[in-house]
């Protein structure tokens, strides 16, 4: 379903991308509570259920600043965008995250037997979420545009080196010298 509203929102390879690492998140979640032994009750699956949203709410905002800053920065190439939105949220994500992290390691130190496995998978679901939105999720998304190009991500200039974006003017057909008339090649769609 949430694939669905992400193809519909977005474009289909960002959702893709954004599942993925969902998918990355839930399965090192549930590495992480193997690894401490936890007991797999409602409070733990809550707090997976929990990280699943929050992972995803953090990919959704990165994606959208992306899609964003591809309507605005028509001329640079995916990879610039990324690192730009990126960038640009990361300010709200170490706030956002670090005042999360500050309260669920107070219930890790302060809560009773009954809320700690859910404060410790929290703890550790917000470390992994913020993880694989920005070096999962956007890694991803390139992977995906070079193999699927798109209209949206302007596949055909997502991996062009940013040297040759702006192309130089070659000297006219038949003249030796380099002199008088100069075109300018083909543009790339």
């Amino acid at each position: 379903m949430t694939l669905v509203y992400l193809a519909i929102r977005f474009e289909w390879r960002f959702g893709l991308a954004a599942v993925l690492a969902t998918f990355h998140d839930i399965l090192t979640t549930i590495a992480f509570i193997r690894y401490l032994n936890l007991e797999v009750s409602l409070v733990v699956v809550g707090a997976v259920l929990t990280m699943v949203g929050y992972s995803l709410n953090d990919t959704i905002i990165i994606f959208d600043r992306v899609r964003e800053n591809l309507r605005k920065f028509r001329r640079q190439n995916l990879y610039e965008i990324l690192n730009l939105s990126i960038n640009e949220t990361l300010p709200r994500s170490v706030l956002t995250h670090g005042t999360t992290m500050a309260t669920t390691l107070a219930l890790v130190a302060l809560a009773g037997e009954v809320l700690r496995p859910f404060a410790l998978v929290m703890t550790f679901a917000i470390f992994t979420g913020t993880f694989s939105s920005i070096y999962i999720a956007a890694p991803l998304l390139m992977y995906i545009e070079k193999r699927w190009p798109g209209e949206d991500a302007r596949g055909a200039r997502a991996f062009r080196p940013a040297a040759a974006a702006q192309p130089a003017l070659a000297p006219a057909p038949g003249s030796s010298s380099g002199a008088g008339a100069e075109v300018r090649p083909k543009a790339t769609v």
